[in-house]
């Protein structure tokens, strides 16, 4: 029996925007194959934009990846559904070298040359990507926009949103992470000072929706005798690995660090764990290791 038989006065507006809202992109094209009224309730602009939304929020797509102002009823339809249809089909696929759609093999777009850059990552809808060019005595981090995924057919070239030049002090490769918000974009750049055996790390901030220029919004020095093996930034956190399971997490919007340890396998710690403060000249740490307590003063 078609639902609108069971409920033959139309329902408002919000009511199909609430559905578009809380339902998965596929599911709204299901229910608009139920009836004709039903379809006329869900194909509508204003609730495609709540179900694009509410994609945009579930994958982690930063503001501004799509214009939705501009665009039309296909293109909202189509941005929401790509990816759980992407999805849905990998793991359909998931034993396929190359995967295809029905034998057919994606074609490549035109090839737009760049120069090389030693970091390089799209924020994930694929709409702006962030690049570091290293180069001695100044690198560059850059942030491009790519145009509006849902204009994907149209190939335009990268427009360079914000540029920020990086004094670097050697030739040492910069350790370069980076993640994204639902607005703006994160970057943490880290360098090793050889001559004075200290790392520095700054902490770079952009909403590309709306800004046109690079923050730094965090900048920390610390004295190190292992060498960082790799970085990770969240929206609070920068993550250092120096491998042997040593690890150092700076808090760099409250400007507090935490030096830690991997436990072993026989659920024993071999390192000690370390709780700092630091100021502008001075680190504080707190100690615990098996049998030690205490605190201890480093000056940078």
């Amino acid at each position: 029996m078609a639902l609108s038989t069971l409920n033959p006065c139309p329902l408002p507006d919000l009511i199909w925007t609430l559905v578009g809202q809380d339902s998965n992109p596929l599911e709204v094209v299901m229910l608009e194959r139920t009836c004709r009224k039903v379809y006329k309730g869900v194909n509508r602009i204003g609730v495609w934009k709540e179900v694009l939304k509410s994609m945009c929020e579930e994958y982690g797509i930063i503001a501004g990846t799509y214009n939705m102002e501009e665009m039309t009823l296909q293109d909202l339809k189509k941005a929401a559904c790509r990816p759980e249809v992407w999805m849905s089909f990998l793991r359909c696929h998931r034993s396929a070298a190359y995967p295809t759609f029905g034998g057919t093999i994606p074609r490549l777009s035109p090839i737009i040359h760049m120069p090389q850059a030693g970091y390089d990552r799209m924020t994930a809808g694929g709409r702006f990507l962030i690049r570091v060019m290293e180069e001695y005595p100044t690198s560059t981090l850059e942030i491009l926009d790519l145009g509006m995924p849902a204009k994907s057919d149209e190939i335009v070239r990268p427009r360079c949103i914000a540029e920020q030049a990086i004094n670097t002090s050697t030739n040492c490769a910069l350790i370069v992470t980076s993640s994204t918000t639902h607005k703006a974009v994160l970057v943490s750049v880290t360098q090793h000072d050889e001559a004075r055996n200290v790392y520095r790390s700054n902490v770079y901030f952009i909403e590309p929706a709306t800004q046109v220029e690079w923050t730094t919004c965090a900048e920390l020095s610390f004295p190190c005798t292992i060498a960082v093996l790799d970085s990770k930034i969240t929206e609070d956190y920068v993550h250092f690995h120096f491998g042997a399971g040593y690890f150092l997490t700076w808090h760099f919007n409250v400007n507090k660090i935490f030096r830690w340890r991997t436990w072993s396998m026989d659920g024993t710690s071999k390192g000690s764990s370390v709780f700092g403060v630091f100021g502008p000249r001075v680190l504080g740490f707190w100690v615990w290791a098996p049998g030690l307590q205490g605190s201890a003063r480093f000056g940078l």
